[in-house]
């Protein structure tokens, strides 16, 4: 400030006042030049520190603006005395409400603040003042915050907290927080010892003072002294009582929907057994060429139907995350190629040509879930010849760039082909359920839309990821990578000698005529069915239609192998076969599963009942003798 401008006469300061009872301060550009021993003793300090300090850092927070707003920003031009209420800090954190008498004067010929504090209130520690205007803060927020010593003795409780729990603040104050949560068995301060001052868990059955039940999410914060020690603990409560009876809904409207797909597919695939059975037979008699053509035709929209079943339950069980990942040691390079062998008569049909290329750093033998691998890559290239007019539908099998922690190998499959292509845009909207790219004017095109969507999960399940792009200039690329484990060489050793001793001993286990196989089944059509795709296999059978029946045939003629269909009247296949388990000279005969279920936990519950193997109908004659030969032979090695 300019001197000139002071429209008052200053006089130099003399040190008269170190001698009077009243507190002298003097501030030369914010900094304390002088200060009397009354004003030292006031403030808690030595007065030779008292001059090292600014006089804002003696000022609570919350006065601080408004000292500076009157006095050191817009200066003391018109003014000539005057008065301020202010809190100040002494040095033992105290809080002291002063009347301050402030005057403009000269200080050794430099412009300064007088200061004489006039009137003393000793108010709370600083920290107990900011405590109360935290805890002012905290009570108008509509979230519930709980305050609680180090004992979890509750010290604060807010609106939140209210309106969450019922209660006020006067009878929850001073309980334990752990008895408010059921929580007293739980050594908390360990936990929040171990967790860095931090906890989070979610709550069931938290009382209210109405007697509700409250779901919550509960998550406690320590806060620490400068010593580390533990002062206070915040707790913040979120009511997720209505999230989680919204799960529980969601639940079990998936269970509801599982159930009728469940059901669905049993009354589906009972009738498409006997439709795809009697095609197959059919198929292998002398017809003229309509006739087999007519055959083709309705195998093939039965193998259609088949295939949406088979989705939707696919579909069904993702979502309801009843897929499980089972990794197992398997012959990548053999898989592949026994997949697209598989379907190349399909592409050959069309006239489309088909590659394999495996990159010499892809290893043989992985660890992985071989199965829904197999399925990925099936839909993958079932896909690209569906929407492949003509060309070439090729397979690439690389090491991708991506890094995989543990040394898991990126495996990265892609299927190129010439078909009618997708636009980048449509790339991400493909994986979606019931979608396709593009609605082809070309004939030939039907699909259900839930291939790639099912893929899609599955590689996620498998910790992998899917993308497609166009095929520039015609077509469309898919690629999938996905984390395996390599099998090193002594692995592949090992494995190659097992592979070599079970073919050795398959091929020993060759079956003569005179076999008997006891079917129990209650579908008229099906009995009839599978009967005579056994006669053709040269076994003998005998047909029972429930299971009373079948435990009495067992006792009676004491079959080979039985084939247990699991849903019949009277006794089912779970009852009957437990009761065969149970006689100790029947208890070895192999028991086949035959069911037209096919959710998650199916097979298990047939194995549970005693069963050693499973077929889901409709099945093939193929599969019925490759199973009823991998079941004997485990069982009977005498059987040849």
């Amino acid at each position: 400030m300019d001197v000139k401008n002071i429209p008052f006469k200053v006089e130099y300061y003399s040190p008269l006042p170190d001698v009077l009872d009243n507190c002298f301060i003097i501030i030369q550009n914010e900094k304390i030049v002088f200060a009397n021993d009354a004003a030292a003793d006031l403030l808690g300090y030595k007065k030779e520190s008292l001059l090292e300090i600014d006089f804002c850092e003696l000022i609570a927070p919350y006065h601080i603006d408004m000292f500076n707003e009157m006095y050191l920003l817009k200066g003391m031009e018109d003014k000539i005395h005057s008065f301020c209420e202010l809190d100040l800090i002494k040095k033992e954190n105290n809080i002291i409400t002063t009347e301050l008498s402030v005057t403009p004067i000269l200080y050794k010929d430099i412009f300064a603040l007088q200061i004489i504090i006039t009137k003393t209130t000793e108010k709370k520690g600083l920290e107990e003042k900011q405590e109360e205007l935290q805890y002012g803060l905290l009570s108008k927020i509509n979230e519930c915050i709980i305050v609680a010593d180090k004992d979890f003795n509750i010290l604060f409780w807010n609106n939140g907290a209210e309106k969450i729990f019922g209660w006020k603040p006067y009878e929850v104050i001073n309980t334990k927080l752990t008895a408010l949560f059921y929580l007293e068995n739980l050594d908390f301060s360990m936990l929040l010892k171990t967790n860095n001052g931090y906890w989070e868990g979610k709550l069931d059955g938290v009382d209210t003072q109405n007697g509700e039940k409250k779901a919550v999410n509960l998550s406690l914060t320590t806060v620490n002294d400068e010593n580390l020690n533990v002062k206070k603990i915040i707790a913040i409560v979120i009511d997720i009582t209505e999230v989680v009876h919204s799960q529980q809904e969601a639940r079990k409207a998936n269970r509801a929907k599982s159930e009728f797909l469940a059901n669905i597919s049993h009354e589906m695939r009972t009738p498409l057994m006997g439709i795809m059975g009697f095609c197959e037979i059919l198929s292998s008699e002398s017809l003229n060429n309509q006739n087999v053509e007519h055959v083709i035709t309705i195998q093939q929209c039965a193998e259609q139907l088949l295939e949406l079943v088979n989705n939707m339950l696919d579909l069904s069980k993702i979502e309801a995350q009843q897929v499980e990942i089972r990794n197992k040691k398997f012959n990548l390079h053999q898989m592949i190629k026994t997949t697209i062998q598989y379907l190349r008569p399909l592409m050959q049909k069309k006239g489309l040509k088909s590659h394999i290329h495996i990159s010499s750093n892809v290893p043989i033998m992985i660890l992985g879930d071989e199965g829904k691998l197999k399925q990925v890559l099936t839909n993958i290239v079932c896909n690209a010849f569906k929407f492949t007019p003509e060309g070439e539908v090729n397979i690439y099998v690389s090491k991708h760039s991506r890094e995989y922690a543990n040394s898991l190998f990126p495996l990265k499959i892609s299927v190129y082909d010439t078909g009618i292509g997708i636009d980048q845009e449509k790339c991400n909207e493909i994986f979606e359920p019931f979608i396709q790219a593009k609605k082809p004017k070309i004939k030939g095109y039907e699909g259900t839309g839930l291939g790639l969507t099912i893929s899609k999960q599955l590689i996620e399940l498998m910790g992998g990821y899917i993308w497609c792009k166009p095929n520039e200039p015609k077509g469309s690329v898919f690629s999938i990578v996905v984390p395996v484990k390599e099998i090193t060489n002594v692995d592949m050793i090992a494995e190659h000698k097992k592979d070599y001793d079970v073919n050795k001993q398959e091929k020993t286990n060759i079956f003569k005529n005179g076999i008997k196989v006891l079917l129990a089944e209650d579908i008229k059509v099906n009995r009839k069915l599978i009967s005579h795709m056994l006669s053709d296999l040269g076994y003998d059978v005998y047909a029972v239609a429930n299971g009373e029946e079948c435990v009495k045939a067992t006792t009676k003629w004491k079959p080979d192998v039985i084939l247990m269909d699991m849903q019949m009247p009277i006794l089912d296949g779970y009852e009957a076969t437990k009761v065969i388990r149970q006689n100790r000279e029947l208890e070895y005969i192999p028991i086949i599963a035959l069911t037209a279920y096919a959710m998650s936990g199916d097979i298990e519950k047939c194995m549970q009942a005693g069963c050693n193997s499973y077929l889901s109908k409709p099945f093939s004659k193929e599969q019925l003798h490759l199973t009823i030969r991998q079941s004997c032979s485990k069982i009977k090695t005498d059987i040849k």
